[in-house]
């Protein structure tokens, strides 16, 4: 499982003073995905054993802004098509991508808007081009969580309007009525 040694490795790499070094592949993907990663299993900010929180409070620490943007576009990544079938309801994990961590999204668009406004502060003390290309990134980076965000969102509203329909149905309401009665 995830452990204590993969945060301070993690915490190292990214305070190395003066260097640019990114986080090695395995270590990125023992925190999104903790030890045990299936084959094409997806990153979520609650996967078990795995730390993307944490992840992302290192990425927020240390500026590495891109990255925290790569990493909540990844893990908010969901199929937002719906479906109000009851037997489609049945195969959904109602406990698996529950927790988001809004409150390190928000600094995440906060230390965006502030890189942004610092950059375009200073573009009339020359080197605008190379500033212009920076705050565009830094805006497109915005646009992306705020796109992952909105499809979270539009996510949640369908998968509670499933489980709305699924509580009113009527096998639903005799299966827990029946429950109700025999544990009286």
């Amino acid at each position: 499982a995830f452990g204590h040694l993969h945060r301070v490795a993690g915490e190292t790499i990214l305070s190395w003073p003066e260097a640019d070094v990114p986080l090695p592949p395995w270590l990125k993907r023992t925190f999104k995905h903790g030890d045990t990663q299936a084959s094409g299993e997806v990153a979520r900010f609650d996967t078990p054993g795995g730390d993307a929180c944490g992840l992302l409070r290192l990425y927020l620490r240390y500026g590495k802004l891109q990255e925290a943007v790569q990493l909540v576009v990844e893990c908010l990544d969901v199929d937002v098509r719906g479906s109000s079938a009851i037997e489609e309801f049945a195969l959904m994990d109602l406990s698996s991508m529950r927790f988001v961590p809004y409150n390190l999204i928000d600094q995440l668009t906060y230390q965006l808007t502030e890189r942004a406004n610092k950059l375009a502060s200073v573009m009339g003390d020359g080197g605008n081009e190379v500033r212009e290309s920076q705050v565009t990134d830094i805006l497109s980076c915005q646009a992306a969580v705020e796109s992952a965000l909105q499809k979270w969102l539009e996510f949640v509203e369908k998968e509670a309007e499933i489980v709305r329909e699924w509580g009113a149905s009527d096998q639903v309401q005799e299966v827990v009525g029946r429950a109700l009665r025999e544990s009286q």
